[in-house]
């Protein structure tokens, strides 16, 4: 299991599965976890105008407006590239999950929305290339700082070298 603490979204019309998310997710993964639902497109559009990306996003495949979640695919990566999409139906087929990875969604879980394991799967996996990514990015910033530092003990060799040669040593 990740550890750590993590940021989930959930956008589904059935406001009775917020509910019952937010207790999963807790269950799952104890106190780590911060956890935001919003049940609609509007919703999600405010959302990606003043919240900060989330790790995990999970979407419903069939909104009650008629919005389909994976229409709002492009819309999340535009606002929140790095986000990790699961994109959750119970009308799902193998078709559809292919379509949702096609048009950006990283994990697909099909199935009654209660059957948990899968879901949580899902998110573990989201939040486990999340703190890979972060372990790369924190990698790739100190590197900078190492090459800065073997760079100067060669320039101080160097110019040491350089030095002793003029001075005749």
């Amino acid at each position: 299991m990740p550890t750590g603490d993590f940021d989930v979204l959930l956008i589904d019309d059935d406001s009775n599965l917020h509910l019952i998310y937010d207790r999963l997710l807790k269950e799952a993964f104890a106190d780590g976890v911060s956890f935001e639902a919003c049940g609609d497109e509007s919703g999600l559009k405010n959302l990606l105008k003043s919240r900060t990306q989330p790790d995990v996003i999970i979407l419903d495949q069939k909104l009650d407006n008629g919005t389909r979640g994976m229409d709002l695919v492009s819309e999340i990566r535009r606002s929140w590239p790095r986000s990790f999409i699961v994109m959750n139906s119970a009308y799902g087929s193998e078709d559809l999950a292919v379509e949702a990875i096609r048009h950006g969604v990283d994990d697909y879980v099909e199935g009654r929305k209660q059957d948990s394991g899968a879901l949580i799967s899902a998110i573990t996996r989201g939040i486990e290339r999340q703190q890979c990514r972060l372990m790369t990015f924190s990698s790739v910033e100190a590197i900078p700082s190492v090459g800065n530092r073997v760079c100067k003990t060669r320039f101080e060799e160097t110019k040491a070298r350089i030095e002793a040669s003029l001075s005749g040593g």
